[in-house]
């Protein structure tokens, strides 16, 4: 009886042995490729959420979402920058070519000109003796123009000239510098440093003083003429 369920057993087991062969595939694959598309895709679905992906997509959007703003206001502030740079540089040329364009646009004769006049016409208006003190007054006269003409002339006549004839008084004047601070075809403007001895009747020894006068000038008829005189 044993032996019979053996036999019977195992020609069981050999009759279903080709059936399991024939479903099963080289690893444990199918015939049909059923249950390796499955894995396959069961493990890309586990890649696609794996955490370290997921982790690694937000910290790189993160630091995208950090760093665009910072670019952005970067790229503004370099261009208003660079606008300011080009703006302030247009003021600073503008200004320069304002300034110095009359300056060249005058031949250095007539900057000599210029420069000549108001340094002989600050001695003419500061110099004279009473020997010849209505000469010294006329010639004086000739270099000045406007306004300033007829105040120097009511001026030495009441006030220098009594002063001079009184007490003797000589005044010699010396230029020891001069430059002009503006000019242009019809005005120029001229600083002048002089010195000035005078003598009288009240004092032996000379007075020395030392001063420096802005002299405004203007052309008539071809010749710079004085139109203003102020110490500074």
């Amino acid at each position: 009886m044993k032996a019979d369920v053996s036999e019977r057993d195992t020609s069981v087991s050999d009759a279903e042995a080709p059936e399991d062969s024939a479903a099963d595939g080289p690893d444990g694959a199918t015939t049909d490729g059923t249950a390796a598309d499955s894995t396959v895709t069961l493990e890309k679905t586990e890649t696609a959420k794996s955490p370290a992906v997921t982790e690694k997509k937000g910290r790189f959007r993160r630091l995208r979402a950090a760093v665009a703003p910072r670019t952005r206001r970067g790229r503004v502030v370099a261009g208003v920058l660079s606008v300011l740079v080009v703006a302030a540089v247009a003021v600073v040329l503008s200004l320069y070519l304002a300034l110095t364009r009359p300056d060249r646009a005058i031949d250095s004769s007539e900057r000599s000109a210029a420069t000549a006049a108001a340094g002989q016409g600050a001695v003419a208006i500061l110099a004279y003796e009473p020997a010849k003190l209505q000469q010294d007054f006329d010639s004086a006269k000739q270099r000045l123009t406007g306004p300033f003409r007829d105040y120097y002339t009511t001026f030495t006549t009441e006030v220098v000239a009594p002063a001079v004839k009184a007490k003797q008084i000589t005044s010699a004047v010396t230029v020891v510098g001069s430059s002009l601070t503006s000019i242009d075809d019809s005005q120029a403007t001229a600083l002048v440093f002089v010195n000035q001895t005078v003598t009288s009747t009240d004092s032996k020894d000379p007075r020395l003083t030392s001063s420096s006068i802005k002299v405004g000038m203007q052309k008539v008829d071809g010749a710079w003429k004085i139109s203003s005189f102020d110490p500074v």
